[in-house]
């Protein structure tokens, strides 16, 4: 078998048609999710967007939006106040630190925007990363997607496999939240 040079291999299309073809593959087998709770709402993540899982240490500071700041592996992140960027009434960011640090495992889920700025979502309970269909995503409610205050909520997620009284998922975008 002989073996194309990387350069030919790029120019003739070679690569561009392994790239399809794995997306291809990725779209048959679904998306890996990063399922969490926060207060009571649930939420959802591409898990491509996760940087890493780690324990609440670090934290400090308090900015006037009710987000905080922490040091996580010597890179420094913003935690973001997840209820209160999308609705008006939530517990500031300091209480969900110190509620989760006092609760038995309390976590960030540190993902990496486009600007490649870290950011921080706070969570009590270790996330779940589920595979799910595509056709498990389904639009949000106009008048749901109206009442929030972000635009940062791409869609509803329904697990295939949960249980009849399980609440849907809010898909998020990360682009959009700030």
């Amino acid at each position: 078998m002989t073996q194309i040079p990387a350069d030919q291999a790029l120019q003739s299309g070679l690569i561009q048609r392994d790239d399809s073809e794995r997306r291809l593959t990725r779209r048959r087998s679904g998306l890996k999710l990063v399922c969490f709770q926060v207060e009571r709402e649930h939420y959802a993540l591409p898990i491509d967007r996760v940087k890493r899982i780690t324990d609440l240490s670090g934290t400090y500071g308090l900015l006037s939006t009710g987000s905080s700041l922490m040091d996580s592996k010597g890179e420094s992140l913003t935690l973001i106040n997840l209820p209160s960027l999308l609705h008006t009434v939530s517990q500031p960011v300091s209480q969900m630190v110190s509620d989760a640090t006092s609760a038995v495992g309390a976590y960030v889920i540190v993902c990496q925007i486009a600007s490649q700025e870290l950011i921080g979502i706070p969570v009590e309970q270790i996330p779940r990363i589920h595979l799910v269909p595509e056709t498990a995503l389904h639009p949000l409610p106009e008048l749901y997607r109206k009442s929030l205050r972000s635009d940062c909520v791409r869609a509803l997620v329904r697990l295939p496999m949960a249980p009849p009284r399980q609440l849907e998922l809010l898909y998020l975008d990360l682009e959009r939240i700030g």
